[in-house]
């Protein structure tokens, strides 16, 4: 815990330069063959950014359908079905 303000300065230029360490060491190499293969960085763009054309809305209903049930079945359902169906086997034995 930082009680003053000389700490928390101390704690924020030793947290840069553990972040700039690998910048430091590929800047000391000359010859470094990885600085070579990493290029400029480009963002690619969303789903919704694309230019639009005339059966995009189709798909994008067919595919936000397909999302929902993925994300409904494997995440929600099949594991509340994995967890439920052993406890009520379980209990099967215990009900007369």
């Amino acid at each position: 815990m930082k009680n003053s303000v000389i700490d928390a300065i101390a704690g924020f230029i030793g947290f840069k330069a553990i972040i700039d360490i690998p910048k430091i060491y590929a800047d000391s190499h000359e010859e470094f063959p990885a600085k070579s293969l990493v290029g400029k960085l480009e963002c690619s763009r969303s789903r919704t950014d694309r230019v639009k054309g005339e059966g995009d809305w189709i798909l994008n209903k067919v595919y936000v359908t397909f999302n929902v049930f993925y994300k409904s079945v494997f995440f929600y359902f099949a594991p509340f079905a994995t967890i439920l169906y052993p406890m009520v086997k379980s209990l099967e034995g215990n009900v007369n």
